[in-house]
């Protein structure tokens, strides 16, 4: 970029497409890198340890300085944090960060923090569906906006009753079966009875065995569970132990 006098890769990509010979003597346009932080206001807290706080400190200044230099190059930040203190995120660092996202009814602290506005306040008290939200960009300023709702277990979704919502346990249980799993019941070291994810070898093997209904698992005792829960269609197949995988929580 230097050589070729531009401060931005959409400039660099429009000389490129002016001259394609330029590709071919300086190489491709960098790719667009995306940086996530997850519970940021946590990691630039405050501690007691010196050595861990200067290492936070210079941390501090690098991320100040991608936010700052980082647009023209395509470098971006996705910042998320439970309580965005501004004691915590600096001024420079939030002025950076064009883009803001207040998920959910926030107090009137957060939404000041979050959006710099009230905005995130104005929800009902009761009947705020999951996932609304309130978005803030420079150039559309204030709009209420659905983010992205995938609940633990299937539901009727909250903002149309005719849309069924397949939870985020089926999606897994389901995807396990059709790579070959079949869930069975281990004892732990406490003597309880929790559930592994084995896979199935020879499925052909054996005829398939009727699934009981959720209804039915509820009903039945700790001490009447069947020791192998296989998903539909799979039988009583041969077990590898070998490749068992972590529990997956009903």
């Amino acid at each position: 970029m230097n050589k070729l006098q531009v401060r931005k890769l959409s400039w660099l990509r429009e000389k490129y497409a002016a001259d394609p010979e330029l590709e071919k003597a300086h190489g491709p346009v960098p790719r667009r890198l995306i940086l996530f932080f997850d519970e940021l206001a946590d990691f630039l807290a405050k501690g007691a340890n010196s050595d861990v706080e200067e290492l936070k400190d210079e941390a501090r200044a690098n991320l100040e300085s991608i936010a700052r230099l980082g647009r023209a190059i395509e470098v971006n930040i996705v910042a998320a944090a439970q309580k965005p203190d501004a004691k915590i995120i600096s001024t420079q660092l939030r002025s950076q960060l064009g883009f803001r996202l207040g998920v959910g009814p926030l107090d009137q602290y957060e939404s000041q923090q979050i959006l710099n506005s009230d905005h995130g306040t104005r929800f009902p008290e009761e009947g705020t569906p999951k996932g609304r939200s309130w978005a803030y960009d420079p150039k559309n300023g204030y709009r209420q906006v659905q983010v992205m709702f995938l609940p633990d277990d299937s539901m009727v979704c909250p903002w149309d009753a005719s849309i069924m919502l397949t939870g985020s346990k089926e999606l897994a249980r389901d995807r396990l079966i059709e790579l070959g799993f079949a869930q069975t019941s281990i004892t732990n070291s406490d003597g309880g009875i929790e559930p592994r994810w084995i896979r199935v070898e020879n499925d052909d093997a054996w005829p398939s065995i009727d699934v009981p209904t959720n209804a039915e698992r509820d009903s039945e005792s700790s001490d009447t569970k069947p020791e192998l829960d296989f998903g539909a269609g799979l039988g009583d197949q041969e077990l590898n132990e070998s490749d068992d995988v972590d529990p997956w929580n009903q």
